[in-house]
């Protein structure tokens, strides 16, 4: 796999590893998080889900990371805004394939099978983004290629509301030193 393509599974994948607990009780120190998003996929594959989003807003890279999770089931998003986050509408690109595009949104989805987990990566779409109270609502649709060479596809159709960014933990990382 390319940078990019681990990149976008990674974070998809470490969604699962940050969702919140069912608890109704919400953590200060939690990454944004709130709302509901719905998702469903047609093609060489058939599935669906319903969670409760995470979303983070990363500065360095300028980008809006929105993940669910819900059993062994995850979409991500990657929005790429110009400046800021504004409603509007966002066309689906390959990150792998082409630059980052602005404003572009990137999605994954990951499900496991009886053999493997099957990974999908987006090729086109668009993403129409508004305003929904302080937080951030959407309606998507992506066409989306299987990661790891094989022919399969999937449409990826969904929608999110009462998305709430938090901060980005990458950005509280220090970079490491460089090497002497």
């Amino acid at each position: 796999m390319r940078p990019r393509q681990l990149a976008l599974l990674g974070l998809l994948l470490s969604g699962a590893a940050c969702r919140r607990s069912s608890g109704s009780q919400r953590d200060p120190d939690e990454t944004g998080s709130g709302g509901k998003l719905s998702a469903s996929w047609i093609g060489a594959d058939t599935g669906k889900l319903s969670a409760r989003p995470r979303a983070v807003f990363c500065t360095a890279g300028n980008r809006l990371e929105l993940t669910a999770v819900k059993g062994d089931a995850g979409v991500g998003l990657a929005i790429y805004p110009v400046a800021a986050v504004v409603p509007g509408s966002y066309d689906g690109f390959d990150p792998v394939a082409d630059s980052i595009k602005r404003p572009g949104v990137a999605g994954a989805a990951r499900w496991f099978t009886e053999r493997e987990i099957d990974a999908y990566q987006s090729d086109w779409g668009s993403l129409q983004l508004t305003r929904d109270g302080q937080g951030f609502a959407g309606v998507f649709a992506l066409h989306m290629r299987k990661i790891g060479g094989a022919e399969d596809s999937i449409v990826l159709n969904g929608r999110f509301s009462g998305v709430m960014p938090g901060p980005c933990p990458q950005d509280s990382v220090s970079p490491p030193e460089p090497a002497q």
